[in-house]
């Protein structure tokens, strides 16, 4: 049996590079076999140089680098599979989980909140990425790859405004505009411009056009503007606060009146106005990042129209509220009417939809009903 030498073995080495096998696992396995057909098959009669050149002939039909071709063209193709695979399963994933979300949310069971982000988080950061990767594998013009891309961008950041929206994480209006912005001002132009150039495309592309802006300005037409949202945030914030004015006067002139009873309503009447002034402060804290004592109408825009921040404090604060009202309605009778609590915050059945603007009104009013309450009976002793 032939042994071949470590100059030999580098020659072999150096001309399979030459030949343009430069994959590392490919040039290995290659030089390998042809060693191991070398030494099998060499024999005394015949040159290393000689046989060497009638065997590499045998590995392909026109040059050697077809075999790196074809390698490479595996490799993509079994990648593809994969990809494509993971593409039809995130896409009815997420459709899975955004029916169900839904479904849930319609019904009010538990779970919709985490239905729905999971399955608009899926199809926007799995599905569309890879449905992206796969069609861009067909286009060969970098115009329409860059046309593809920029429809997949602005639908993915569209996806993320509307599960930052319903999850009221910060800035969904920021994608919402950027999402829109790419498809009117970047999308639109260049696949105007391409698709006009040819008069056999001139049709649809006006056509598809003319949908695109329908769609965006439907879409706009949907959000409040800033200015708009913040002139709406300033005139509830505005009503609030007339109302803790009327509030307050109220309680001043309550306290203005001698008590001289024990009446178990009373008290606990009091502990339920001081459980709602204390919510007012940890809502202030939480929302606004301010004290109860400084707030003014000169800073009054802190109030937006969005769902109250559900903590483990927050929640324990309503049902103690819930607990101390349900005692304060067993002692309503006579004259003093009861704090109503069905479709309130303090509802189970509402506690999910609860939002800023509604539960301070809302606060503001069981707060009255108990001075009203208090003054019927301080005049009735």
């Amino acid at each position: 049996m032939y042994q071949l030498t470590e100059k030999q073995i580098e020659f072999i080495s150096n001309d399979l590079r030459s030949r343009g096998i430069y994959l590392e696992s490919l040039h290995a396995d290659l030089l390998d076999h042809i060693c191991c057909i070398v030494e099998a098959e060499l024999d005394e009669n015949t040159t290393f140089e000689s046989f060497y050149e009638k065997t590499i002939p045998r590995f392909f039909k026109t040059e050697l680098s077809e075999i790196q071709n074809e390698t490479i063209a595996l490799l993509t193709y079994k990648n593809y599979y994969t990809m494509k695979k993971m593409m039809m399963f995130s896409g009815i994933f997420s459709v899975i989980m955004m029916i169900l979300g839904l479904i849930w949310k319609i019904m009010h069971y538990p779970g919709a909140v985490v239905f729905l982000p999971v399955g608009v988080l899926s199809g926007s950061l799995v599905f569309i990425p890879l449905l992206f990767a796969l069609k861009a594998r067909e286009l060969e013009s970098k115009k329409d790859r860059f046309l593809l891309g920029c429809g997949a961008l602005s639908a993915t950041l569209y996806c993320l405004s509307i599960v930052f929206k319903v999850m009221h994480w910060p800035s969904p209006i920021f994608y919402f505009y950027t999402a829109l912005g790419l498809m009117i001002f970047i999308f639109l132009p260049v696949y105007l411009f391409q698709g006009l150039k040819n008069p056999v495309t001139r049709v649809n592309t006006i056509a598809v056009s003319i949908l695109i802006v329908l769609g965006c300005c439907l879409l706009f037409a949907m959000v409040r503007t800033p200015r708009a949202q913040h002139l709406y945030n300033l005139m509830s914030t505005h009503d609030l606060l007339r109302n803790e004015q009327i509030l307050r006067t109220e309680q001043r002139q309550l306290n203005k009146i001698p008590v001289v009873t024990e009446d178990p309503a009373i008290n606990l009447g009091r502990k339920i106005y001081q459980s709602c002034d204390d919510l007012k402060a940890r809502i202030l804290e939480s929302e606004a990042g301010i004290r109860a004592s400084e707030l003014t109408l000169e800073n009054a825009t802190f109030l937006e129209d969005r769902a109250v921040s559900l903590g483990t404090n927050t929640r324990s604060s309503f049902a103690k509220l819930s607990q101390l009202i349900t005692e304060y309605n067993q002692l309503a009778a006579g004259s003093i009417s009861k704090i109503p609590i069905t479709a309130s915050f303090v509802d189970n059945d509402y506690i999910e939809l609860n939002r800023i603007l509604i539960t301070w009104n809302q606060i503001t009013q069981m707060q009255m009903i108990v001075l009203q309450n208090e003054r019927e009976l301080l005049a009735v002793k």
